[in-house]
């Protein structure tokens, strides 16, 4: 799904960068955006708002419109 949504994205004109945002402890979530080539760039400390409102990290990660084109060729 993730994989389908990032080809659907770079379809769209000009679109620079997509992120995929998830909870830095749940490995199966951040293996998600790492096979895909995204690139973690930061975590936020207790920025998100979590279950029941208490605050929660986030990992950030981004793949770019010119990373998209080297890696996957543009598909």
């Amino acid at each position: 799904m993730a994989r389908a949504l990032t080809i659907a994205g770079f379809a769209i004109p000009d679109l620079e960068r997509i992120q995929i945002l998830c909870d830095p402890r749940n490995t199966a979530s951040r293996r998600i955006p790492e096979r895909l080539g995204y690139r973690l760039t930061e975590t936020r400390i207790g920025e998100e708002s979590g279950p029941g409102g208490k605050p929660q990290d986030t990992a950030v990660y981004v793949l770019t419109a010119e990373q998209f084109e080297a890696e996957w060729g543009g598909v």
